[in-house]
């Protein structure tokens, strides 16, 4: 590798000699160092490993009992690796560490359930092939997601030595004291502190944290979301932020450097002081005309994927497709676990209608709007003709 010395080790496990070679190369950059080897002899053998050479991260393929080398005993997947990994780190806090799980398609679709139990011991989960350079390669992305992972979990066991538990929402959001009090962050303190009031460990803190305010829209919201609620084309939105429209809506908090994300009340704020009217009561194209007035560039308004029109009252980013959705067009997603603080996500007519990415994706259908997916499904509610 060319450049600095990599800053962080780590490991990558995979019982295939040919794709552990490949895939530490392919996760080895400026900033990580790959090289070091974790052989899947035995659970226990492999474990020893990991605590010896100390990673700063772990990727993991799935399915480890695939090569039957002779003298190995590898009858486990990563599911039970990292379940013994998190139950050291519960001892060892210190040693905590981000566990990735890479894998082929699929593995990931017909072995692993991101839904179920073993998806809590996992930060993150990729496919191998977007790893692959070339057209549609993530390999960038990726790095700097696994970069925030490491600094952020780093970030954490800062917080925790700190003490003062009560507070420790408010520093990893990054927000002085009056304004973390003019949000509502209700449950959020909560699920980053055990039964005692003390910090929880690094790992169920990440995980908390990252599927709660980054994943989740709500105290947050991702470029494509603003762009949503603005009413205009992500690449009208691009062409806006970075003339620094937006700069001071940006979240500087735990993992910022690898999600793009700003403030949700902040925006509200923003909109208010903006504005003479909600843009919520505007169609896309009257928002789109309203930007493009205010900021003297032009400004693309988003069509809606079910009408084809621009004059719908966009209100979020569809969660299958990230598209500008209005409400008359779209379902609830299923979405059990929801704070105060959070947004329902809601569902396209289109994603629902063509089915296949919100498979992939293992997103649901609120039970309450069930119906209606029959209806469009069934062609009981169709599109609307375009007329002109």
């Amino acid at each position: 590798m060319k450049g600095a010395d990599p800053v962080f080790k780590g490991l990558y496990i995979d019982d295939d000699e040919p794709q552990r070679v490949l895939y530490s190369e392919l996760l080895s950059s400026d900033k990580f160092d790959f090289s070091e080897e974790a052989l899947p002899k035995s659970l226990s053998y492999l474990v020893d490993t990991i605590e010896e050479q100390e990673p700063s991260i772990i990727v993991m393929d799935y399915r480890l009992d695939g090569t039957h080398n002779d003298g190995w005993d590898n009858k486990f997947k990563a599911g039970g690796v990292a379940q013994v990994l998190r139950d050291h780190f519960v001892e060892a806090p210190a040693r905590d560490v981000p566990i990735i799980l890479l894998s082929t398609e699929r593995n990931i679709q017909q072995l692993f359930a991101p839904d179920k139990t073993s998806h809590d011991l996992f930060d993150l989960w990729y496919l191998k092939e977007e790893l692959h350079l070339g057209e549609g390669s993530r390999r960038n992305e990726i790095h700097s997601k696994l970069e925030a992972l490491v600094c952020g979990y780093q970030q954490i066991k800062d917080e925790l030595a700190v003490g003062e538990p009560q507070g420790l929402a408010q520093r990893l959001l990054a927000l002085s004291k009056e304004e973390y009090a003019q949000i509502n962050s209700e449950g959020l303190k909560l699920l980053l502190l055990n039964s005692e009031g003390a910090g929880e460990r690094p790992h169920v803190i990440a995980r908390q944290f990252y599927h709660s305010v980054i994943k989740q829209p709500g105290l947050l919201i991702s470029r494509r979301s603003l762009a949503a609620k603005l009413g205009i084309t992500p690449e009208s939105f691009a062409e806006l932020a970075n003339a620094g429209i937006f700069s001071n809506l940006e979240f500087d908090g735990l993992f910022a450097g690898g999600w793009h994300r700003f403030w949700r009340h902040r925006f509200d704020q923003w909109e208010d002081e903006t504005f003479d009217i909600l843009l919520a009561n505007l169609t896309g194209q009257e928002r789109a005309d309203k930007l493009a007035d205010r900021f003297k560039r032009p400004v693309e308004a988003a069509a809606s994927k079910w009408s084809g029109s621009s004059n719908e009252k966009f209100s979020f980013a569809c969660r299958v497709c990230e598209d500008a959705t209005e409400l008359c067009h779209s379902v609830a997603a299923f979405e059990p676990k929801l704070l105060p603080f959070m947004e329902r996500g809601r569902i396209c007519y289109d994603c629902i209608d063509r089915e296949d990415e919100m498979r992939r994706k293992r997103i649901r259908v609120a039970e309450a709007d069930e119906q209606i997916v029959s209806d469009i499904r069934n062609e009981i509610i169709v599109r609307p003709v375009v007329e002109g």
